[in-house]
């Protein structure tokens, strides 16, 4: 059984994995083989840390991520605070450790390709990713187009770009895979405009608006 530690509880994602792993097999979203066993509490929220611990069942309980180790065999990074997921992610990616970074990664490109060469420096599996990159509508879209180049992708979602960008971004990765050669913001306050050029003539639009909040959508125009 792989031991799962949680590093920062505040965000709903915690409930979701938790219910994924410790729940039993009547649970849709169960999956066999890891459990979380520990948390490492660094939002200073005692009763959020007991809430989990009695619905989940979870003993250990740390203040500092490195405390962690040699008690878990994979780390989840948690927290919402993009700026402090290099350092909790330090001590698992130099233990060699596989880790999920939840989103954002990372609040600067300084910091993601630090958190990624740690990992790649220690041989240290890293993912962090948009659930719907797997979606089940994009990949009977991506079904449906079949061998067709995509050569232009129009997405939409809410929020903004450092926090919710990665959902639009990773269906784009997921649609046109890789070989970005620009990408600009055209937005303000309200909104972001991200336009991106590939190296081969391929294009796209990422729009994300705060008011309304649409639901993700998006169009695939191919060749």
């Amino acid at each position: 059984m792989i031991r799962l530690g949680m590093v920062s509880v505040e965000s709903t994602h915690v409930d979701a994995f938790c219910r994924t792993f410790n729940s039993d097999s009547s649970e849709p979203t169960h999956l066999e083989g890891a459990v979380v066993v520990a948390l490492c509490n660094q939002d200073n929220d005692p009763a959020r840390i007991a809430q989990l611990q009695q619905q989940w069942g979870i003993e250990i309980i740390v203040p500092n991520p490195r405390d962690l180790l040699g008690m878990v065999d994979a780390a989840l990074i948690c927290g919402r605070d993009g700026s402090r997921h290099l350092e909790q992610a330090r001590p698992f990616l130099e233990a060699g450790l596989p880790v999920f970074v939840d989103k954002p990664m990372a609040l600067s490109l300084d910091d993601a390709q630090d958190l990624l060469g740690l990992a790649l420096e220690h041989g240290a599996p890293v993912m962090s990713a948009s659930g719907l990159h797997y979606c089940e509508e994009l990949e009977a879209a991506l079904d449906e187009i079949g061998d067709e180049e995509i050569v232009h992708a129009n997405l939409i979602g809410p929020g903004e770009l450092f926090f919710y960008g990665i959902h639009l971004t990773d269906i784009l990765n997921a649609a046109m895979g890789p070989g970005v050669q620009a990408v600009s913001n055209l937005g303000e306050l309200e909104f972001d405009l991200i336009s991106v050029s590939y190296a081969d003539g391929r294009s796209a639009s990422l729009q994300l608006l705060r008011d309304p909040a649409p639901r993700h959508q998006g169009q695939l125009f191919t060749s």
